[in-house]
């Protein structure tokens, strides 16, 4: 990455973009995760729902975004206890639209804002409960790790919530607020397990935080690229969108580009066809680097030590690029293992 070098003083700087991505290591634990101004007037946070299981790329392409995370906890259908159907019983809601299988949130929490984008937290009869109605957007899971500063863990280790899957390091998904609610940050962690993950969500700046699904239904999406993804489709998601991006559009110029290049190695052999194709594969992550290093600061200890680094593009013909860029390699790899197969 390009090395401008910040003194470390806070994990989350204080960015006015709201598509802002981060690497960086705290507490032994390494975090991948997008930082959302909540004031932003170029980027727009939503969620996504569907009655039926989609690939979240589906999911974000829908939403129009070109940034997504997977959400909250679902019965999957390869689940024997759910009966080869896939559904949720958690709290969402869209567009001020209470769509809740209870009224009553038991354990669970909701993580949600108002019409304002102001993230807060919400348990009936005990966090916000007042606020149900004034809900905007969200969905409801658990456990909660963060709430106004607090470790909330103790309790669900008391009421014997805390499961084995909680308890040993696996692959992490969160979102948090910070203190002031200016921010929202999504992402994923190395593995860890909760205990371990909720004091360093607290050094990275969460004042409000909860545990998303990962995984087999893990699926993390940066400027149209998969940062993480595993086999499931999901239910729902968190999208975030450019006003000046249409989606849809840039997926129709790379459906007709894709046709082109399938087209013309037609005449080809299948071994000649992968092999080129695997040569583009390599060239790739050249260009994406190249503009990527553009707009990336090193993240520095107090020692001056680089413990990571943030990327925020600025420029909305380079955010354009990498979209058709990350979208190309897609598909020239589903090509590519159409022709293996």
């Amino acid at each position: 990455m390009k090395k401008i070098f910040i003194i470390f003083i806070f994990c989350i700087p204080n960015f006015v973009s709201a598509n802002v991505f981060t690497k960086t290591q705290i507490q032994d634990i390494w975090f991948q995760y997008i930082s959302y101004n909540v004031w932003s007037e170029l980027y727009q946070i939503n969620t996504v729902i569907s009655d039926d299981v989609s690939p979240l790329s589906d999911l974000a392409i829908s939403n129009n975004a070109i940034t997504a995370i997977n959400w909250v906890f679902f019965c999957p259908a390869d689940y024997p206890q759910c009966q080869g159907k896939n559904y949720t019983i958690n709290e969402r809601f869209l567009n001020g639209e209470d769509l809740s299988f209870y009224p009553d949130t038991g354990d669970r929490w909701i993580f949600w804002w108002d019409r304002e984008w102001v993230p807060l937290l919400h348990q009936t009869g005990k966090i916000n409960p007042e606020d149900r109605w004034n809900i905007y957007e969200w969905l409801g899971n658990f456990p909660i790790l963060y709430a106004d500063g607090k470790n909330m863990l103790e309790y669900y280790h008391d009421v014997w919530l805390y499961d084995n899957k909680m308890k040993f390091p696996a692959y992490r998904h969160f979102i948090c607020s910070n203190k002031e609610k200016t921010h929202i940050y999504i992402g994923r962690t190395s593995p860890t397990s909760l205990d371990s993950l909720a004091p360093a969500l607290y050094e990275l700046g969460c004042w409000d935080a909860i545990n998303l699904d990962a995984g087999n239904s893990a699926h993390f999406i940066y400027n149209g690229r998969s940062i993480a993804q595993w086999s499931r489709n999901i239910l729902d998601g968190f999208t975030i969108s450019h006003k000046d991006i249409n989606v849809s559009e840039l997926e129709e110029k790379l459906d007709t580009l894709m046709s082109q290049v399938i087209k013309q190695y037609k005449k080809y052999p299948p071994r000649s066809v992968i092999k080129r194709l695997e040569s583009f594969l390599k060239i790739i992550p050249k260009i994406r680097t190249e503009i990527y290093e553009q707009y990336s600061e090193d993240i520095l200890d107090i020692e001056w030590n680089i413990i990571g680094y943030t990327t925020e593009i600025t420029s909305l013909s380079d955010l354009k690029r990498i979209y058709m860029i990350n979208g190309l390699e897609k598909r020239i790899k589903l090509y590519r293992d159409s022709l293996k197969n």
